[in-house]
């Protein structure tokens, strides 16, 4: 009769489903061990071939760690064939986790072009951007060898310090803050170019980072590559959002973050919170005049989420006169055609903005302007009229006798 070697490469040859494949690929282990025997490499290209049909990836690692463990560690093909198979099933931290495990023990092999870029989507999916800039200097210095570096892939390190700061909700340090900046000024120090895409990666990130100094910081470089790509043969693709209004936005956004995580007795910083968020608005809005539409982001809808972020994020900084100076600023480019009538979620926000502090007149008055300027009320507009009155009892007579007029 046949050996229990060849009945269980029969079975791998017939598995079509990751359970039936784990199970003959255990069969086969079993059989290995038993005869002192070690995989052969058709053996791992035909089980990790079939991994990458049915995105097993489970069953991929331990056919990296079963051979291993008879004597005979993965090539860069069985490596870069095991990762792709986590890349399909999206797994990246699990892949980044397999692969630094096995650098660690010293088994991962001198990896090729193709598993350095494996290794490199795996670490960007999984936010860990200190390890793609590892990996990226690593490939920098094997140029002898035949491996090539491009702007591509320094791209994805940054993409991996955006996705680390758009994780990590307690925060980011300092330096985390600082990478996608520093990435940045690598490429451009090794002569690769940075497009739109990527600055406005390195914005998002401040943003998520709470970092508005740094997303005004690098708004500049920005501006400047959106307009070197349209001024290029292929311009802007089509697809392509608004970079720089996305831009303005996320500054806003990144103040309303720092505003919330300010603590308690900051007044300086609440104050400058505050100030940028007014200047970075108007400045925004100062250039959204006269601009053409190109249908990526049409001027009525910027303008609205430009406003309600500003006012927002002065609310967040408890301070509500900044979010009311944002309102007429609006109200006043709308009297002289410039834009359309702010709509209520601005309103809303400064509404909130004066609740948050308990100034329960000036919460009334803003709400009294909803009416005498024809904008209307929402449910988050009664919401935030709710809790003034639970805090406040003459704001609940005013407001009676406000709707009873």
């Amino acid at each position: 009769g046949a050996s229990p070697e060849a009945l269980a490469r029969a079975a791998l040859e017939r598995a079509r489903s990751p359970a039936s494949l784990d199970v003959a690929w255990r069969d086969l282990v079993k059989a290995l061990r038993a005869a002192g025997t070690k995989p052969t490499d058709g053996d791992v290209e035909q089980a990790l071939r079939a991994c990458q049909r049915d995105a097993a990836c489970d069953v991929a690692s331990a056919i990296l760690q079963d051979s291993e463990s008879l004597g005979r560690n993965g090539t860069a093909a069985d490596w870069n064939a095991a990762l792709r198979t986590f890349a399909t099933a999206k797994r990246h931290h699990d892949a980044d986790a397999l692969a630094s495990a096995a650098r660690r023990r010293g088994s991962m092999p001198k990896p090729d072009g193709a598993l350095y870029r494996q290794q490199l989507k795996h670490a960007t999916g999984a936010g860990v951007w200190r390890r793609a800039v590892a990996l990226l200097e690593e490939m920098e210095k094997r140029a002898d060898d035949g491996i090539t570096v491009s702007d591509k892939d320094w791209q994805l390190a940054v993409f991996a310090a955006e996705r680390y700061a758009a994780s990590e909700s307690r925060g980011v340090s300092a330096y985390d803050a600082e990478a996608p900046g520093m990435i940045t000024d690598r490429m451009r120090a090794l002569g690769y170019g940075v497009t739109p895409k990527v600055w406005a990666a390195v914005v998002n990130a401040n943003r998520c980072s709470a970092r508005p100094d740094l997303a005004l910081k690098h708004l500049a470089p920005l501006k400047i590559a959106v307009e070197t790509a349209r001024a290029s043969p292929t311009g802007l693709q089509p697809w392509e959002p608004d970079y720089v209004r996305e831009g303005y936005v996320a500054i806003l956004d990144a103040a309303k973050r720092a505003g919330r995580n300010a603590g308690g007795g900051n007044n300086a910083r609440k104050d400058s919170l505050a100030a940028l968020a007014v200047a970075v608005c108007e400045r925004a809005a100062d250039e959204a005049e006269g601009v053409v539409e190109d249908g990526r982001y049409p001027t009525s809808k910027f303008l609205d989420r430009l406003y309600a972020t500003a006012a927002a994020a002065c609310a967040r900084a408890l301070r509500p006169d900044g979010a009311n100076k944002v309102l007429e600023g609006a109200k006043k480019r709308a009297a002289r055609g410039a834009a359309p009538w702010p709509n209520t979620d601005v309103y809303n926000a400064v509404l909130d903005a004066y609740a948050a502090v308990g100034r329960s007149s000036d919460a009334l008055r803003t709400f009294d302007e909803f009416a005498a300027d024809g904008v209307p009320v929402d449910e988050v507009t009664y919401n935030i009229c709710l809790r003034v009155l639970a805090k406040d009892g003459a704001a609940a007579e005013g407001l009676g006798e406000a709707k009873s007029g």
